[in-house]
């Protein structure tokens, strides 16, 4: 399946990833390179991602943002837990500011 959806144009992948059933998402999604992970979900702006980037493990999450622009990774803590929140924030080396918002 990850071969698949790699070799497919962004979009289509997008639309591919979002059929496959939730638990099989997160795991496609886990194993996907950071840089292809921030392509998918701007590609899937408007879809509910928040679900997938919130289950992700803290680390991931980290380096996955370091490969979204601002807004993007801006917009993905917003919609993390309090304590997910928290826990990015300390990965990424904020206690405050504007990624803690």
């Amino acid at each position: 399946m990850l071969e698949h959806l790699e070799s497919l144009p962004l979009k289509d992948s997008a639309i591919a990833y979002r059929m496959l059933h939730k638990d099989r998402a997160m795991d496609v999604f886990e194993m996907l390179d950071a840089p292809v992970q921030a392509e998918l979900l701007e590609a899937m702006q408007g879809h509910p991602v928040t679900e997938v980037f919130a289950a992700m493990d803290p680390d991931d999450r980290v380096a996955l943002l370091d490969e979204l622009p601002a807004q993007v990774a801006a917009k993905l803590l917003q919609g993390l837990g309090e304590r997910e929140r928290r826990e990015t924030n300390v990965l990424l080396g904020y206690s405050s500011g504007w990624w803690a918002t």
